[in-house]
């Protein structure tokens, strides 16, 4: 991942060598002086300190290329006004080195001579400092006269503005030396606190010889300013990786929940603005927050206005049951069109225990990705004269349910917590049913590939390396032979690795369809795993865009069961029964691998704490570390159906987002 740092330009800070500076009890100037000033810091990058800068410093100083051009006094010595004899204070000086390439350093002492002037006369008298053949001065006052300096006072008609990279000078405001004999106009003094790459009003500090005096200055970015913006995150887990304009349905924008960034470059400065560091929620109205789709919002630095494009995800806190396929509009139970099973329902044999557990979307977690806990509340209902069940669960995240003779039963949850989007409690129901067949079913025919392929570069032609799956969720679904010897190859190499999570499913009433229960083949639970864990996608028209590294992508959107939300590259899953239209929209479920709360970063896998995926050494899957919902191991007799998915919602960069991609899938030898 590029690391860009941003460095604040010091160079022509202050033109301090060409004024003239004449201190209390001195005749002033025609013109107004500038005051001295601290430099202002660079931006400091995570991951910076000492000996970054050192070894900036260092590079800087030997690369032959660049060369100093001049010194720049960027802040004088505290003490400007003397008594007769009194010894030279160098406290506080602060000198800057010039270069070439538009840079400048703060210079070590040793790399700089400061004279030291005649303090037994008096008069007023420039110190001069040298750095090779570079100077620069700044003045001081020897006074043998016997009135005391008490105080300083600021006069600021009106309050005072200045633009973003304009130095602090002298206009608008006069600085009052208050002596015993009377007051006196100061045309030199000391500034700390004025930051000109900070917007809005800041406190500085005026001084000399330790008297000191505030005043306040508003600064502004002014109309012929360069400004780009971004929204940078929704929450704070995508703060750090590229641009992400995504809302949710209802969620408010404050900058508690939404993370902007705008660089600002004029007068020779560039200042980075961010979201209650420069931008306020009072710079961007306009937004709607129940509007659905894209947006364009207003974001006004002063006497300038940028529009950003964000979007509105038309989605809610929700509860449903995974039948382990797609949900989409054509499919919005995601019971499997196209498969033969046309109901939402789990069916299972006589004497089998299910253990269901429903999926949570938008509820329970906190913006820190932190699951803050839910409450569930189960009910069984027999149908047509089904025998009850003996229930266990019915209180916890998993019922588990052991039908001992056919029948069929109505199954709700309701769970009840958090509300991602605004804080409040909410409860959601979910229901499906539990049907035992008993006795064999008449034998069907079913028998193909299932091709739910999720956004991703290949999407559009179905084709990569193999079956390429596409981002999360992606999958692939093979009917094997009972008792089937199969083998998965992916595409793993070196230390890129794009890990599939592989399910089974039975087929204990022989009717040929995928109408049972997936069972995980367990990953473990190590290198954060989040298993029922829920992503929809949402396509916004038929627009592009460009990415950090200037690619054209598709306008791609997510959203996931935490309330993270952001953009995706590549194709929108088109031929796979998602809509390729304006407001379409995917949501996949499955296990997620990595999940360590930075959805969409670059880290690459260490699939060495997840066995048993796709692009691990093994290429063979054992039946027997099946597992069921609660972690349960699981004894599967007559699997039937074998699912992979991509497991991993991870970046790779330039190259894309990180897919499962099958390489050869054979049952029997055969494809």
């Amino acid at each position: 991942m590029k690391k860009f740092k941003f460095v604040t330009c010091l160079s022509g800070l202050f033109a301090v060598c060409a004024l003239l500076w004449v201190l209390a009890g001195c005749e002033q100037p025609s013109s107004s002086a500038v005051p001295l000033q601290e430099p202002v810091e660079e931006e400091k990058i995570e991951g910076e300190g000492e000996q970054g800068q050192e070894q900036e410093q260092q590079q800087q100083q030997q690369d032959s290329t660049v060369k100093m051009t001049g010194i720049l006094i960027a802040s004088p010595p505290e003490t400007l006004y003397y008594a007769l004899g009194q010894s030279f204070d160098t406290s506080g000086l602060i000198v800057e080195g010039l270069y070439n390439n538009d840079t400048s350093r703060t210079l070590g002492a040793d790399e700089y001579v400061c004279e030291t002037p005649d303090t037994s006369l008096s008069g007023p008298k420039r110190v001069r400092v040298r750095a090779g053949t570079f100077s620069d001065s700044f003045p001081i006052l020897v006074n043998n006269s016997d009135s005391v300096f008490n105080s300083i006072t600021v006069n600021a008609p009106g309050g005072l503005v200045r633009y973003i990279g304009q130095p602090l000078g002298t206009e608008g405001f006069t600085v009052t030396g208050n002596y015993t004999d009377g007051p006196r106009i100061l045309s030199a003094f000391s500034v700390k606190g004025y930051d000109r790459t900070k917007r809005g009003s800041q406190t500085v500090t005026l001084s000399v010889n330790g008297k000191t005096a505030p005043l306040t200055v508003t600064v502004k970015v002014p109309a012929d300013a360069e400004v780009s913006a971004v929204l940078m995150g929704t929450d704070a887990a995508n703060f750090r990786y590229g641009h992400n304009n995504v809302f949710i349905r209802g969620q408010p924008l404050s900058l508690a929940n939404a993370w902007f960034q705008a660089t600002v470059i004029c007068n020779n400065v560039t200042a980075i603005l961010k979201s209650g560091d420069g931008i306020s929620a009072a710079d961007l109205p306009g937004f709607n927050p129940n509007t659905p789709g894209k947006q364009t919002l207003t974001l006004n630095l002063d006497e300038k206005a940028l529009a950003l494009d964000i979007y509105v995800a038309d989605i809610a806190p929700e509860v449903y049951f995974d039948y382990g396929f797609v949900r989409h509009e054509g499919d919005p139970g995601g019971w499997g069109a196209g498969t033969g099973r046309t109901e939402g329902s789990y069916h299972t044999p006589p004497g089998k225990t299910l253990v269901l557990s429903p999926v949570r979307f938008l509820i329970g977690y906190d913006r820190d990705n932190q699951d803050l806990g839910v409450s569930y509340a189960w009910t069984v209902t027999p149908l047509n004269g089904s025998p009850a069940l003996s229930l266990s669960g019915t209180n916890s995240e998993f019922l588990s349910i052991t039908p001992q003779a056919a029948g069929t039963w109505n199954v709700s949850v309701t769970v009840t917590g958090r509300n991602f989007i605004d804080g409040s409690t909410v409860s959601k129901s979910a229901g499906t049913k539990v049907i035992c067949d008993a006795g064999d079913l008449s034998p069907g025919t079913y028998s193909q590939t299932v091709k739910n392929f999720s956004p991703g570069q290949f999407t559009e032609s179905g084709t990569g390396h193999g079956w390429s799956l596409g981002s999360f969720g992606g999958y692939l679904i093979k009917t094997v032979s009972p008792k089937a010897q199969y083998t998965i190859i992916g595409n793993g190499f070196g230390t890129w690795m794009e890990p599939g999570v592989v399910w089974f499913q039975e087929d204990n009433n022989h009717n040929n369809l995928p109408d049972e229960m997936w069972y995980e083949l367990n990953v473990g639970n190590a290198g954060a795993v989040t298993r029922r864990y829920s992503l929809t996608y949402f396509k916004s028209g038929d627009g592009y865009t460009i990415n950090e590294y200037d690619q054209t992508i598709k306008e791609i959107y997510w959203v996931d069961g935490k309330g993270r939300a952001g953009q995706i590259n590549g194709g929108w899953p088109k031929d796979w029964g998602v809509a390729e239209k304006d407001g379409a929209w995917a949501t996949y479920t499955g296990t997620l691998l990595g999940d360590t709360g930075y959805i969409k970063s670059q880290n690459y896998p260490d699939l060495t704490v997840w066995p048993n995926c796709v692009d691990t050494p093994q290429t063979e899957f054992p039946v027997s570390g099946a597992i069921a919902a609660n972690g349960s191991a699981v004894t599967l007799t007559n699997v039937r159906f074998v699912k992979v998915h991509t497991g991993l919602f991870n970046y790779g960069g330039i190259f894309g987002e990180i897919s499962t991609e099958i390489e050869n899938y054979s049952i029997n030898g055969t494809w």
